[in-house]
């Protein structure tokens, strides 16, 4: 089976999916978890849309540096997390790299594997401090910034038929130039600190900020 066709940085090690839908669109995610039968992945994009049962072609697996699966998958379980989506799907098995689950069960390689799988996760270590708090930021700014909105969503929705748009676009319209300023302020910081990073350090934020 072909090395991996992403680009790489180095010994930079990636767990990543790729994939075609049926709509023709190209999209990666980040790789959840892995069996013999299905996947587990997630999809960051407020435009695209993946549906139950589709038949995602080309669907390749990135681990470790090499490509252990290339095939199709068909999408079984869907979940919509805002910008977010996480998806479960089946497999074939002749996709997968033969020796992929043979080589990941031998005992006598499990130290090795240990000593790879430290090896990158020594990498976070290397990520600036600064980098990651104004990740953070920006990530849970996100998260609870949906939270309250979801609780704004069902006081809207207790309205009459008639009130709920007209209550919509006055929400929006209020709080718009308020969240558009702090998402300018958190990513501007952002940019800041990741425009401070040499190229080592650089591609393990990059990793690091896929996670």
């Amino acid at each position: 089976m072909p090395e991996s066709l992403l680009p790489t940085n180095g010994e930079l090690k990636e767990r990543i999916v790729a994939f075609h839908t049926s709509q023709g669109l190209k999209l990666e995610g980040g790789l959840l978890r892995l069996s013999p039968h299905c996947v587990a992945f997630e999809v960051y994009s407020a435009d695209t849309v993946i549906r139950t049962s589709e038949v995602l072609k080309e669907f390749k697996i990135f681990s470790g540096g090499r490509t252990v699966y290339a095939g199709r998958a068909v999408v079984r379980v869907l979940v919509n997390a805002g910008t977010v989506q996480i998806c479960e799907a089946n497999l074939e098995p002749s996709g997968f790299d033969a020796d992929f689950f043979l080589l990941a069960a031998q005992p006598e390689k499990l130290r090795e594997r240990f000593a790879e799988f430290f090896q990158e996760w020594q990498k976070v270590c290397q990520v600036l401090p600064e980098f990651k708090v104004a990740l953070a930021d920006i990530q849970t700014f996100l998260m609870d910034m949906r939270r309250w909105s979801e609780q704004i969503e069902l006081g809207i929705r207790a309205g009459s038929e008639g009130e709920k748009l007209a209550k919509e676009n006055e929400a929006i319209e209020k709080l718009s130039p308020q969240i558009v300023s702090i998402l300018d302020e958190l990513f501007a910081r952002f940019e800041a600190v990741a425009k401070s990073l040499n190229n080592d350090r650089s591609a393990n934020s990059l990793v690091f900020g896929k996670k």
